[in-house]
């Protein structure tokens, strides 16, 4: 896929939202790239980014079960996978209380609150539960970035007829 370069008059151009079942002439990776055009990013690499984007950020789609090596057994097994979520964080944790103490008083915010997000994904972790009863164990592991998880879901078959 060749770089996309297109010049644009930032004063007359409209790109409204596709309506349902149409498809729009330039796919964005986000409406938001869209801002980026007024603060002079040029159009060809927003164009470019979201087409990256669309190519490194598929639909993943996993099954519930996995066979993979389990340390504890020291062989392989069947694992239970589930997506990892990450725990609730401590109220009073070190950096907690450190922060809420340097905040109370006069004196206005003291730490800088951080504006400049870059990524629209996150990289997707897989908890693995080994399934053996004396075993039970659990580790993690990271695969690529995605926009649309989904564990356990039905698989696109070639020629399957699609039933509501």
């Amino acid at each position: 896929m060749g770089l996309s370069v297109v010049f644009l008059d930032f004063f007359t151009f409209n790109l409204k939202r596709p309506q349902h079942g149409s498809k729009p002439k330039w796919t964005f990776g986000s409406w938001d790239n869209l801002l980026a055009l007024g603060r002079g990013i040029p159009a060809a690499l927003v164009i470019r980014e979201a087409q990256l984007e669309a190519q490194r950020c598929p639909s993943v789609n996993l099954p519930k079960t996995r066979r993979t090596f389990c340390k504890k057994c020291g062989k392989h097994q069947p694992h239970k996978v589930t997506q990892y979520e990450k725990g609730k964080e401590s109220l009073h944790s070190q950096g907690n209380r450190r922060y809420n103490r340097k905040q109370s008083g006069y004196g206005g915010q003291t730490k800088p609150i951080f504006r400049k997000k870059a990524k629209t994904t996150k990289k997707i972790v897989l908890r693995l539960e080994c399934v053996e009863p004396n075993c039970r164990s659990k580790r993690m592991l990271a695969i690529k970035r995605c926009k649309h998880f989904e564990p356990g879901g039905d698989k696109k078959r070639k020629g399957q007829v699609i039933q509501f």
